[in-house]
């Protein structure tokens, strides 16, 4: 843990009622509150499947931003502090990879994931063959197998957000899944309809 990010949980009206991350009730300097999950390497030499339950503000205004030079508008999982680039998260309401200095990779055919409810989003990010694949509610909306990224990339932060004017802090997250390998498109419209997973059941 990095701060305490464990006064945001809540045990409550989650997805299904369950546990959830909301940022919004834990006060103080959100932006060094978050967990680690150190899983080695970079974004250049690892396989990583990210995937998370989001739900925006009522008032749907997070994550309508464009993003910027080290990050999306909502950073979910990565680093993109000290003028480190990268992290998957949201921009433009659609879910992207931050992979380069400036460089949005957005699900630009995926709904909108800023409209108040709760949304499954999935990231697979094949460093060694630069494949990136982004899902939304179990369907697969971008595929790219030429996703080249910054060797600063890395996995390590969930749900952090590090004060740059152009970043938000993501206010509920629950059912967070980190895979140090490539997870199949089965397995994510199994996680999406199983809705609540525990380690090791993939």
């Amino acid at each position: 843990l990095s701060g305490s990010p464990q006064t945001a949980f809540r045990n409550a009206d989650g997805v299904d009622g369950g546990p959830y991350w909301n940022r919004q009730m834990s006060g103080g300097n959100e932006a060094s509150n978050y967990i680690v999950a150190d899983i080695g390497g970079n974004a250049t030499t690892r396989k990583v499947s990210a995937s998370c339950w989001y739900r925006s503000q009522s008032n749907d205004s997070e994550g309508t931003g464009s993003g910027g030079t080290y990050g999306p508008a909502i950073p979910l999982f990565g680093d993109t502090r000290n003028s480190v680039w990268g992290g998957f998260g949201i921009t433009s309401r659609k879910p992207t990879f931050h992979s380069n200095n400036s460089t949005s990779n957005i699900a630009t055919s995926a709904p909108s994931v800023v409209d108040g409810n709760w949304h499954h989003i999935v990231y697979t990010y094949d460093g060694p063959n630069a494949d990136l694949k982004i899902y939304v509610d179990g369907t697969l909306y971008l595929t790219n197998n030429s996703v080249s990224c910054s060797s600063n990339v890395r996995y390590d932060r969930i749900g952090g957000h590090y004060n740059y004017n152009y970043t938000q802090m993501p206010y509920n997250m629950a059912n967070v899944l980190i895979y140090d390998r490539i997870i199949s498109a089965d397995d994510v419209k199994g996680i999406y309809y199983a809705r609540t997973f525990y380690r090791d059941t993939l």
